[in-house]
């Protein structure tokens, strides 16, 4: 497995732009490890195909060659009137439960009250939830160890899609990964797109003319649509899913990705923590019920939380028809980046 940072109490520079958020690992001794191991199969895991699920991801970490003992503690939000934890996995419904997570930990009132909580303030990185990285080791071990343990899961390639859907299209309102990734990432791959035209920070400019470049010049009308519509990509930083996957190879390289798509086995470790329910994300509605209900149990029937089932934006045909848009050489070290999140998790 790959891991941004396996120190404890270092900060992540992947997460520095936007999110100014503080990574928190923890390795875990031989004796922790056992602990978690250790733990029965909880009563939500003991029907299929939960039990089935649970078995094959068991049997497959012990399979596996490069385990580690590596937690983050920062990715891990209790509650302890619940007495849950939850390893958050960005682009796997974690807007979602991060707002379920908001309501039962009390910070609303009322479900009417929920459904105009802005879900900014639940992101990981405004520190409003707890998380076990604000405890010592033995209170986050005995959390992991005696409540009730989860995280979602979501076909690797799905979820890569969606963060890019989500971050560097014109879906996404915002601009925070456009000018802080997007744009970088279409100035760094410009040299095959540009005609030789000079790739500097005043193209950024929607004031700067193109027609002032002595280079541009030159070109002919089709090059010069060429340069025209790629400096549209550069100032908007909206890039088209071939430069994000070229980045996402870059990235990792250079350990430093950021956690929209982070490997998930990266993010949570399930083979060190041995997770006592796992959501997978292709039954978010049924498998998300199944845990609310568990959680809510004891709760006036007009208080408990559902999940209506909601169409994803991120299809299996849409990610097939991504994926056809990779060289074989990208395709391949994509396949190699989260290898281990298609042979535990179960995806092919």
């Amino acid at each position: 497995m790959k891991f941004t940072d396996s120190t404890t109490n270092k900060t992540s520079k992947a997460e520095e732009k936007p999110n100014k958020y503080k990574v928190v690992w923890q390795k875990l001794s031989s004796q922790e490890r056992q602990l978690l191991e250790a733990k029965p199969v909880h009563e939500l895991s003991k029907g299929e195909p939960y039990l089935g699920r649970k078995q094959a991801m068991q049997k497959k970490c012990r399979q596996l060659s490069n385990a580690n003992n590596d937690i983050e503690l920062s990715r891990m939000i209790y509650d302890d009137k619940h007495k849950f934890v939850m390893c958050e996995v960005p682009k796997a419904a974690s807007t979602t439960w991060r707002k379920f997570v908001w309501f039962l930990l009390g910070k609303v009132k009322t479900k009417e009250e929920l459904r105009h909580v802005n879900q900014s303030i639940t992101i990981l990185n405004r520190g409003n939830l707890p998380t076990l990285a604000s405890l010592n080791i033995s209170e986050a071990m005995k959390r992991l160890s005696t409540y009730t343990t989860f995280f979602a899961m979501r076909h690797p390639f799905d979820r890569l899609v969606s963060a890019h859907d989500s971050k560097f299209t014109s879906r996404d309102r915002g601009v925070t990964y456009k000018m802080n990734f997007g744009r970088r990432i279409a100035i760094n791959q410009a040299k095959n797109h540009m005609h030789g035209v000079p790739v500097n920070n005043k193209l950024t400019s929607r004031d700067f003319n193109l027609e002032n470049i002595p280079e541009y010049q030159k070109l002919n009308d089709v090059e010069k649509t060429d340069v025209a519509e790629y400096v549209k990509i550069i100032r908007s930083g909206e890039i088209p899913f071939q430069q994000f996957a070229k980045y996402v190879v870059y990235q990792q390289q250079a350990t430093n990705m950021d956690a929209h798509w982070r490997p998930q086995m990266s993010l949570c470790n399930p083979c060190a923590v041995n997770y006592d329910f796992v959501i997978k994300f292709e039954d978010l509605s049924t498998d998300s019920n199944r845990l609310l209900e568990y959680l809510q149990r004891g709760e006036p029937e007009e208080r408990k939380l559902s999940l209506k089932l909601i169409p994803s934006r991120v299809t299996n045909k849409k990610t097939t028809q991504q994926m056809k848009t990779l060289d074989s050489s990208t395709k391949q070290q994509l396949e190699k980046i989260y290898g281990d999140d298609f042979a535990i998790l179960g995806y092919n």
